[in-house]
């Protein structure tokens, strides 16, 4: 990841995520880091186009990185991504949630693992709250 391109611009063998962080925050995006940001903007946009997305949340490592670098992978995205060609792609940095990431999955793929249970739960809502006159059109 980037720690190893960063550590192969410093030829290095290892660097920690806080000499990264420091030299970033000095220098900006140099070229090596935008070869990095690049290739995965390339991924998340081709990921955007394939499945219709235009909403972005980036957490993790990349949005602890200065805001330099997060405003150039946005840019890159944007480009990239049908949605900005068309409309507009969104991008927010948000703090780590690895609990609530694993909670999201697991509901997704225990609890609720096969779609028409979820619908079956959508239409009981619907149906109960018209019958009881509580229903909200959005």
């Amino acid at each position: 990841g980037l720690r190893q391109s960063f550590a192969r611009h410093q030829r290095q063998k290892r660097v920690t995520w806080k000499t990264l962080f420091r030299h970033v925050e000095q220098h900006g995006v140099e070229a090596w880091l935008a070869e990095s940001l690049n290739a995965a903007a390339g991924a998340l946009a081709g990921a955007l186009n394939l499945l219709g997305l235009r909403h972005v949340v980036v957490t993790g490592s990349l949005a602890e990185l200065p805001t330099g670098v997060l405003d150039h992978f946005r840019t890159v995205v944007r480009s990239a991504a049908m949605w900005g060609r068309f409309g507009e792609v969104t991008m927010l940095a948000a703090p780590r949630c690895r609990a609530a990431g694993l909670v999201a999955a697991a509901m997704d793929r225990v609890l609720l693992p096969d779609p028409s249970i979820v619908n079956h739960a959508r239409q009981t809502w619907s149906e109960n709250t018209v019958n009881h006159g509580s229903r909200v059109d959005a």
